[in-house]
């Protein structure tokens, strides 16, 4: 591999990809979490449903 040294303009222009990767990553991974309740909520006439942070749900749908 060849290597050449960058001047400052050029490490100035060097940009990061991480952090918006990590934000799309947390993005996907609430909408999943929204998404399974609501199809429990949907799909169920009484049920559960809590996550780890203290929000819990219940549900019970009477004919």
């Amino acid at each position: 591999m060849n290597y050449e040294i960058l001047n400052e303009s050029e490490l100035k222009s060097i940009c990061g990809g991480a952090i918006p990767q990590l934000a799309t990553i947390l993005a996907i991974g609430a909408i999943a979490l929204i998404t399974v309740t609501v199809f429990k909520i949907y799909q169920s006439t009484k049920g559960k449903s809590s996550f780890g942070s203290g929000f819990n749900f219940e549900w019970e749908i009477k004919d």
